[in-house]
């Protein structure tokens, strides 16, 4: 069962997780913070329901694990009016391809950084809940498991039913490829898209029937 599972792992890998933006872990330090964006960051954290500490910490976060990254690659970062504009011009084979050859790219180097062990746990710490997530891929992520003990993801965004196949395609295909879990397409719709990862972990090439069919919600 998955959650048996989980827990073996987080045993045996318990010096090696990425580290959790939710720990419950904190340690005091004096800062000293300009005025003008101390008042900026309450008004922020405010029109966010969260505490002053908590938008501090996040944006701390961001930055940590993603957004320093950005800076030594110079990277672009397109505004969303753009990139509706290359998902409905570029071909949809080609973003797939050019999407996983990226993940195939920074994944192993983000886990040499957090010297960490990509186990089934940290991928989703480290690649769906934060890197992809603030990247902006999608706007929602989540993961629980259903009542035959298979492990779900679930995406949401604002792009159409061409990014969900897209993403879909690739998410699928990384799982396949990082983790040998037996991974497949559970539903595709307008805003939205599910894998489902099966508690079985025979290897992919083992079963014909790995890749199942799934259906399209127009």
């Amino acid at each position: 069962m998955w959650k048996e599972r989980e827990s073996l792992l987080s045993k045996r890998y318990n010096n090696n997780k990425a580290p959790s933006a939710k720990s419950n872990k904190k340690s005091n330090i004096t800062l000293a913070i300009d005025t003008e964006i101390q008042s900026m960051l309450k008004n922020i954290a405010e029109g966010e329901g969260l505490s002053i500490n908590s938008k501090i910490n996040s944006i701390l976060w961001k930055y940590a694990t993603f957004y320093k990254y950005v800076e030594q690659d110079g990277s672009l970062i397109i505004p969303s009016r753009s990139v509706r504009f290359f998902i409905e011009n570029i071909d949809e084979d080609k973003w797939i391809e050019e999407y996983s050859n990226m993940l195939d790219e920074i994944v192993p180097f983000f886990f040499l950084e957090l010297k960490t062990t990509q186990t089934l746990e940290n991928i989703l710490k480290v690649v769906f809940d934060r890197l992809l997530a603030y990247g902006g891929s999608y706007k929602g992520y989540s993961c629980h498991m259903d009542k035959d003990g298979n492990m779900n993801l679930v995406f949401q965004h604002e792009y159409g039913m061409k990014w969900s196949r897209i993403l879909n395609a690739v998410y699928t295909r990384f799982i396949q490829k990082t983790l040998n879990q037996l991974a497949y397409p559970l539903n595709i719709a307008e805003t939205w898209f599910a894998i489902r990862l099966s508690e079985r972990t025979e290897k992919l090439d083992e079963d014909p029937m790995a890749l199942r069919s799934y259906k399209t919600e127009q």
